[in-house]
């Protein structure tokens, strides 16, 4: 099991390591001013992050914790642009599924990138928790499209409400793979009857951008369970309002027919 965390803010770090605040909004962690505090998932087991140009051009995570070793740093980056950040096509992600590192329940985490931009503009960091390491599944799967029209808000979790394409079979499907395409979405998480947990993806911006492998295919294991007769919506986390999101679910059935 895995849940998506973020940092999004409007910054000028004017060449300094600048701390970023955490999304607002966030149904399923605290936060407070800068810092986001660490659920019952404590293994960050990926991290990607997006850094406006100028500076050093980093971005890094600090906790207590991790202050026993030293700063983590997040490398590769997206972006380096003078302007608000994008994920990148391909997308930049620092993959720790089979290592991850270990945080501590409760402590707070700080996000901070370190660029000089012409004028503050949207960074963001996003982190991955989960109750251990991640081994890819390798499932019988099909991929079904979704889509939404809510008007997102500016670095906050809009709720979205989404439509299948497909009247797809009764039953109960394992979602081992996600992609979203939004014009100014950063990332996308999962909202799942009956489970905590927001497992999430990096967005793309247009239908030929290259996502992530791991996202895909079974590559983060088993995103959660579907029951059809269940809603699906996603969180989208944007740099700016749009009305238009299309998602594609790899969905592995676990049961055909009526529960």
């Amino acid at each position: 099991m895995f849940s998506t965390i973020g940092f999004h803010e409007s910054v000028d770090a004017a060449g300094a390591q600048q701390d970023l605040t955490p999304a607002l909004a966030d149904a399923i962690v605290r936060t407070q001013g800068d810092r986001i505090y660490v659920p019952e998932l404590t293994q960050l087991v990926l991290a990607a992050a997006g850094v406006g140009s100028g500076g050093n051009g980093t971005a890094r995570l600090e906790t207590p914790e991790l202050l026993k070793m030293g700063r983590h740093y997040i490398a590769p980056v997206n972006g380096a642009n003078d302007g608000n950040v994008e994920p990148d096509s391909p997308h930049a992600v620092e993959d720790l599924r089979a290592m991850p590192l270990a945080l501590v329940k409760g402590e707070g985490i700080l996000g901070t990138v370190h660029s000089n931009t012409t004028a503050a503009a949207l960074q963001w960091i996003i982190a991955w928790l989960a109750d251990g390491p991640i081994a890819p599944v390798a499932m019988p799967h099909f991929t079904t499209r979704l889509t939404g029209t809510t008007t997102l808000v500016a670095s906050t979790w809009t709720l979205c409400q989404l439509t299948p394409d497909e009247n797809l079979p009764r039953g109960r499907y394992a979602i081992v793979g996600m992609r979203v395409l939004s014009a100014t979405g950063i990332a996308a998480r999962l909202v799942l009857a009956g489970q905590g947990a927001r497992p999430g993806v990096l967005c793309v911006d247009a239908v030929t951008d290259l996502q992530w492998p791991g996202f895909r295919h079974g590559g983060m294991g088993v995103f959660g369970e579907w029951e059809d007769t269940d809603a699906i919506q996603v969180e989208v986390l944007a740099n700016a309002g749009d009305t238009a999101q299309t998602v594609w679910l790899d969905l592995a059935p676990i049961r055909l027919g009526p529960g």
